[in-house]
């Protein structure tokens, strides 16, 4: 079984690199204030997992800038 989750796990990362979503462009103003109406969020998450892939795609596809925290290491950087 942890043969077949780290298989699958590898297949998720690789899609989500491939098919990486592009970020939408909005005005300097508009941005800013999403930008801090999103700066106290924060998405705990695992890197493999498909909801947290899916997640961490619509974030990048509405230019969300919040922060990722992954769940098992507590390693925290800015998506």
């Amino acid at each position: 079984m942890p043969i077949i989750r780290w298989l699958l796990g590898s297949l998720i990362l690789f899609f989500n690199w491939v098919f990486n979503p592009k970020g939408i462009k909005r005005a300097v103003e508009l941005q800013t204030s999403i930008n801090t109406q999103t700066a106290k969020l924060a998405l705990y998450q695992y890197k493999a997992c498909p909801f947290c892939v899916k997640v961490r795609r619509t974030m990048k596809r509405q230019s969300l800038i919040i922060e990722t925290r992954d769940a098992k290491r507590c390693e925290v950087s800015l998506n």
